[in-house]
């Protein structure tokens, strides 16, 4: 047995103990493995107690051509199973915390115009219709529009349960635009009393799949002229920015948007801070008064 095979096999046994607690989805877990698999193979054939600043630092290098945000996705990866190593005894110290992690670049979130949404949600499928207003009013994830039951949507409340990544759950008001399209989604398609909420059509009783609402959003998205080319960022996912950059609009408390979005840090929620347009900015930092001296003076403040 190689240093290697007993590096690969910590991953195989990594893997199944989160996807075993529910931590994991099977794609994540691919995902997971696949990463953690040209880590494996930089490490190469070394005894486990070795694996330290420079292991990753090499490591790093052979990863140093992707996008700032794909190295950081890869370093949270290996830096999470490099702790379970480390827990689990398979490595006397950790070497992550002596290490910074890549920097991820100020991004604007990928929202849509009032108008685009408009454009998108002008569409003749009932079923594709109801899951897209679904998504930009409940700022939902394909994966969790495809986790959901019909036992989930609390009619007396008007409620409904989501199940997001890794299992987690949380309560979210369905709105009323949300409501009328489940509801004209159910008086075409009426549904058989439980099971998926918004059902497959080749495969009846079984839920539509992430990959497929997906891809079924995106095309419609490019019919409807929103979508105009690829990797133009704008898909699906699109709808979930924009319910985070509108509700912030209207509620400046990133408490009530993280978790309608089902975030566990605050952090993550910031991103969908809109950047203040210049008029805006000058409003704001026009007129100020320090000490009695205002900075609107002209040049004789100069």
């Amino acid at each position: 047995m190689t240093t290697q095979e007993t590096l690969d096999r910590q991953i195989i046994t990594y893997l199944a103990e989160r996807l075993a607690r529910g931590e994991f989805q099977p794609t994540t877990a691919r995902n997971n493995r696949y990463i953690l698999t040209g880590f494996s193979e930089s490490f190469g054939a070394r005894p486990l107690n070795q694996l330290g600043v420079r292991v990753v630092e090499r490591w790093l290098a052979t990863i140093g051509h992707l996008k700032p945000a794909t190295r950081l996705t890869r370093w949270s990866t290996v830096r999470q199973f490099v702790l379970w190593l480390h827990r689990r005894g398979q490595i006397t110290a950790d070497p992550f915390p002596l290490m910074r992690a890549p920097k991820r670049p100020r991004s604007v979130p990928r929202d849509l115009a009032a108008g685009q949404v408009a454009r998108s949600l002008n569409c003749p499928d009932v079923r594709l219709h109801a899951i897209m207003v679904v998504m930009v009013e409940l700022g939902l994830r394909c994966c969790e529009i495809a986790r959901l039951e019909i036992g989930d949507d609390d009619q007396t409340k008007q409620t409904m349960l989501i199940v997001g990544k890794g299992g987690h759950e949380r309560e979210l008001p369905v709105t009323m635009s949300a409501r009328r399209a489940i509801t004209a989604y159910f008086k075409s398609e009426p549904p058989a009393g439980a099971g998926p909420l918004f059902r497959s059509r080749r495969e009846p009783g079984s839920p539509s799949s992430a990959k497929t609402i997906s891809l079924y959003v995106r095309l419609w998205m490019a019919e409807a002229g929103v979508k105009v080319a690829p990797w133009d960022g704008i898909s699906a996912h699109a709808f979930r920015h924009t319910a985070a950059s509108d509700v912030l609009d209207r509620c400046p408390d990133l408490r009530v948007v993280s978790e309608m979005l089902g975030h566990l840090h605050l952090s993550t929620t910031a991103i969908y801070l809109r950047r203040a347009g210049l008029e805006k900015m000058r409003e704001a930092m026009e007129g100020r008064s320090y000490g009695g001296v205002s900075t609107f003076e002209g040049e004789d403040a100069a």
